[in-house]
């Protein structure tokens, strides 16, 4: 559901609010005009019924208004980021963080990443195991696996060792401003 629904159902709800207490004022002045016991107590159990239902809308319209921003302010802190060949990277935060690989047969890079690169032709990818990403430890490049992700030939490369890395980086190729440690 996007926000502008939310928006709408809030403001539907609100105008509901808002005539259910303007019924409950034309009950009050109609209470004031009966003559009677008996006419008296059908409109106060009338205006009382009436009454109940606005302050459970009043209620669920401020239950909605809460449950709203809470889920506007859980995604504040996400990332996304289009890659070329259609790939995304995704932050949602300190150790999650992955690549969305758009290739057939592909399966994505999972948490963590902890570091990328990318032009054209390639993107490089470091990744750490989660739990030493969870340790907030300082990780070497024998720590790391590294994927090469090929968007001419539409391969997923790795993972890789980091000497593995460097051999097949080098034997493709690919620019050194791409090459990771």
């Amino acid at each position: 559901m996007n926000f502008s629904k939310i928006n709408e159902l809030l403001i539907i709800n609100l105008a509901s609010v808002l005539d259910g207490l303007k019924l409950i004022s034309q009950q009050h002045k109609a209470l004031k005009r009966c003559a009677s016991p008996f006419q008296t107590s059908i409109v106060g159990i009338f205006s009382l019924t009436i009454m109940r239902t606005a302050i459970l809308r009043v209620s669920t319209f401020y239950i909605a208004i809460i449950c709203w921003i809470f889920l506007i302010g859980c995604n504040f802190s996400d990332e996304v980021e289009n890659l070329p060949g259609g790939h995304t990277y995704v932050n949602e935060g300190r150790c999650y963080k992955f690549i969305l690989v758009n290739i057939k047969n592909g399966h994505n890079i999972e948490s963590c990443v902890s570091d990328y690169k990318f032009d054209d032709n390639y993107i490089t990818v470091a990744q750490i195991d989660e739990l030493k990403c969870n340790q907030s430890a300082q990780t070497n490049k024998e720590d790391k696996k590294f994927f090469i992700i090929d968007n001419k030939n539409e391969k997923l490369l790795g993972p890789f060792s980091y000497t593995n890395f460097k051999a097949e980086f080098d034997k493709l190729q690919i620019s050194k401003k791409l090459f990771l440690e």
